[in-house]
């Protein structure tokens, strides 16, 4: 079964320099908005009943892909039975940077635990 849902936004940033930091208007009035990162989908699920639901038909893999990630394959049977067979409680498929400049979030440790540096 396959879950669509909207994920939540917040205001865009400026990283200019005098300005970096200020909230970015698009016209008067309007703010420019951009989805609420990674960890985002985690309250988006919330918001809209799905983890209740999962938990409630005792689901125990799910597979969450962010849109921008145009190499995905959906539902890959590969990679969730690796998790599965490794116990692991979470998997993520990473790339190599094309260059220690590239804007990209990247995994790192923060405090002996795994997280995704913007």
């Amino acid at each position: 079964k396959h879950f669509l849902f909207v994920q939540g936004v917040l205001p865009c940033l400026s990283d200019k320099r005098g300005k970096k930091g200020k909230i970015i208007p698009i016209s008067p009035g309007r703010v420019s908005m951009n989805p609420d990162g990674n960890c985002g989908i985690y309250s988006a699920m919330e918001r809209h009943g799905i983890i209740k639901d999962i938990k409630r038909r005792n689901i125990k893999y799910i597979h969450v892909f962010s849109v921008g990630n145009a190499l995905i394959r959906l539902d890959d049977p590969v990679f969730i039975g690796y998790c599965a067979k490794k116990k692991a409680e979470c998997g993520n498929k990473v790339l190599w940077k094309v260059d220690p400049k590239e804007k990209v979030g990247f995994m790192a440790k923060k405090d002996g635990k795994p997280c995704v540096v913007e």
